[in-house]
């Protein structure tokens, strides 16, 4: 949790998270009850995947991004819904399935300002490997 006292440059790190498959689905599969379900696209189907030249299914972006959400909302409260921000995001690998990836959070500064204590922090998921697959940066304030 952000407190008023953390040092810049304090680091923390959410949970290790495994991309299965059912985890693939739920984000990208489309409406549970969609005929036929899951729909058939990039992040779903092996052979939809090869057919627009990709080796293998790939993790969805936005499943990864919504892992750094989880972090900073551990960090800043359910307050960060409403009044933090997320940004520069860049996907710069793509995630397979079974891999495990983790969110990240450094602390790059606090200012005051009329709306609390805002702190911007670097946010990464990476890897179990160390690798990054995900960079970008976030905004909350505490009061």
């Amino acid at each position: 949790m952000i407190v008023e006292d953390i040092a810049i440059g304090a680091e923390f790190a959410g949970k290790a998270k495994r991309m299965t498959w059912e985890r693939t689905w739920m984000y990208a599969g489309g409406p549970l009850t969609l005929q036929g379900w899951p729909a058939a696209n990039i992040h779903t189907d092996p052979q939809f995947a090869r057919n627009v030249g990709l080796s293998e299914v790939i993790i969805t972006g936005a499943q990864t991004q919504g892992y750094v959400v989880e972090l900073l909302i551990d960090l800043f409260g359910e307050r960060w819904l409403s009044h933090g921000k997320l940004y520069d995001m860049k996907f710069i690998k793509p995630i397979l399935v079974n891999e495990v990836v983790q969110a990240h959070a450094r602390v790059l500064s606090k200012d005051n300002d009329s709306a609390g204590v805002r702190y911007t922090l670097q946010v990464w998921c990476e890897r179990q490997s160390g690798e990054e697959v995900l960079v970008g940066r976030a905004s909350g304030w505490i009061e």
